[in-house]
């Protein structure tokens, strides 16, 4: 089988992923404009069907047909964002994977046809990520005809496969003996790679629901009002299926962080007094989706890393002591943020 990255220049790859990215980015945008249901992306009239059939010139239809001759219905700019956000997205995975090896670890080697496979799964992700985030913007919710589906392609692929993963369902770096002995990784995985895959994304899946669930609770009780919505949820879920759970509590992780990050922006570029969560969700996702390497081999000093906290109970004790103390940070910063006048909607 042909080496696409050793045959072709990454540059070139980025350009293809970016084109295929924003043919993506209009089917995303034309299924959470119909998810939605709402008027900026739908049909009002038949001259709307033509008008709305220049779809398929994504971005230059965008910005050559403003309005429908009809009755007026304009073309929303968020169908342009979605369309052009996808494409910078795809190419920036493909340079991300190719050139600089964002998903190479010494754990997981898959065979050639897989490595394209996984390559191709996780493109899957992050456009259903576009999807899910188009709607919570739009229409404050993460619509279950996003999630669901994904779910079930997720553990689909991950046992049809059995080789999509980037990091096993079990490695113990703590038994690890420098240049004798790697990580303890159980045997059945080897000898049984499609259970292994099932197991796995499983495990994802449970885990990214389960700690999107806990959050939604204690963001409850914290603020006195539900702050995550059961859309959040499935989300995390979802995500957790195409990745593992060790991906998945990693996104956990860095969420609170990106919503501090983009919902300050947005209040004082926009001067919104409600940001939803789920796309601070999705941006995690894909930063770990694009730095995974960095963030499973990242070792601040020769007898701590992080890798190792995955390998014990009282490692996994201590993530998920981070995980509530970075939550209620952002819960406490959106307390404060609540209390600045902003418009409604």
């Amino acid at each position: 089988m042909a080496n696409l990255f050793s045959d072709f220049s990454v540059e070139f790859l980025g350009l293809a992923a970016f084109v295929v990215g924003v043919v993506a980015g209009t089917v995303a945008a034309g299924w959470a404009g119909l998810l939605s249901e709402g008027p900026t992306w739908g049909v009002r009239c038949g001259e709307c069907q033509r008008f709305h059939g220049l779809s398929i010139l994504t971005l230059v239809g965008t910005l050559a047909v403003r309005s429908c001759a009809g009755c007026g219905n304009r073309r929303g700019w968020g169908r342009l964002w979605m369309e052009l956000g996808t494409g910078l997205l795809f190419a920036a995975y493909i340079v991300a994977v190719g050139k600089l090896g964002a998903q190479r670890t010494p754990e997981v080697t898959p065979d050639l046809l897989w490595k394209y496979g996984r390559l191709a799964s996780h493109l899957v992700l992050i456009w259903l990520l576009v999807a899910a985030t188009g709607t919570d913007f739009r229409e404050y919710i993460i619509p279950d005809w996003i999630t669901i589906p994904g779910m079930i392609l997720g553990v689909g692929l991950a046992f049809g496969s059995g080789d999509v993963q980037i990091i096993h369902l079990w490695v113990d770096w703590n038994h690890s003996i420098p240049q004798l002995r790697g990580p303890f990784i159980p045997e059945w995985i080897q000898h049984h790679r499609h259970w292994h895959g099932l197991a796995w994304s499983v495990a994802g899946l449970v885990a990214g629901g389960g700690l999107t669930w806990i959050a939604r609770i204690i963001s409850s009780i914290f603020l006195s009002q539900e702050a995550l919505g059961f859309g959040d949820v499935t989300l995390m879920a979802m995500a957790g299926s195409f990745l593992g759970w060790q991906p998945i509590v990693f996104a956990f992780l860095l969420a609170p962080f990106c919503a501090i990050l983009v919902g300050v922006s947005a209040k004082l570029l926009f001067n919104t007094a409600y940001v939803p969560y789920g796309p601070y969700l999705s941006a995690a996702v894909f930063l770990v989706l694009v730095g995974w390497q960095w963030l499973w081999l990242f070792q601040p000093t020769e007898t701590i890393s992080v890798r190792h906290f995955f390998g014990d109970w009282q490692g996994l004790l201590i993530l998920a002591g981070i995980a509530v103390a970075a939550l209620c940070l952002l819960l406490g910063l959106l307390r404060l943020y609540r209390l600045i006048p902003g418009k409604r909607r």
